[in-house]
C-alpha cells in the first residue's frame, strides 16, 4: 500500500467518524476509530518496508474496512 492510499483511507475514515459523531452512533464512532488505527500504521509501516506494507497492509485494511473495499 503507497502512502497516498493510507491518506486516502484516513480521509474516508475522519469523514465517516465526523458523520457518525453528529448522529450519537457510538458503534460507527469505535468502527471507524478502529480503521484510523489501521491506516495510521499503515503510514508508519510503510516507512519501514515498503514491499511487506504494500502486501500485508493491503490485506489488513480489506479485512479491517470490507465495507470500504
Amino acid at each position: 500500500m503507497e502512502s497516498c492510499e493510507a491518506k486516502s483511507y484516513i480521509e474516508l475514515a475522519n469523514q465517516l467518524y465526523a458523520e457518525a459523531f453528529s448522529q450519537g452512533d457510538i458503534e460507527g464512532m469505535m468502527e471507524t476509530s478502529s480503521d484510523l488505527g489501521l491506516a495510521y500504521a499503515a503510514l508508519g509501516l510503510n516507512a519501514l518496508s515498503e514491499k511487506w506494507t504494500d502486501e500485508y497492509l493491503h490485506l489488513a485494511l480489506g479485512a479491517a474496512m470490507p465495507h470500504h473495499a
